[in-house]
């Protein structure tokens, strides 16, 4: 699946690539783009670059993202709310999401 962002004026900006199923949710801060799937995963995308950063690994379906200074909200299907530090150092490894 493929995010795109566009300028008010409607002109195509990027495209974010990755996600393997359909995106359920999104966030987004002056330099990053958290993109959630159905496949239970987050990818934290570079605005600059366009390239991934980072994957999150949810245990559940995925509804809503926020953002707040260096921590990632997540909140899933059954009702529960994690939180990731989104201020790691940035690789492809998987990073589990800690428990709020």
């Amino acid at each position: 699946m493929t995010v795109r962002t566009w300028a008010g004026d409607g002109t195509g900006l990027s495209a974010f690539r990755g996600a393997r199923k359909p995106v359920t949710a999104v966030a987004v801060t002056a330099t990053r783009l958290y993109v959630a799937s159905a496949d239970l995963s987050i990818r934290e995308f570079d605005l600059a670059s366009q390239e991934p950063t980072n994957v999150f690994i949810h245990n559940e379906p995925i509804v809503a993202l926020a953002v707040c200074g260096a921590r990632l909200f997540v909140a899933s299907e059954g009702g529960l709310v994690r939180v990731a530090n989104v201020n790691r150092a940035a690789s492809a490894d998987d990073v589990a999401m800690a428990r709020v």
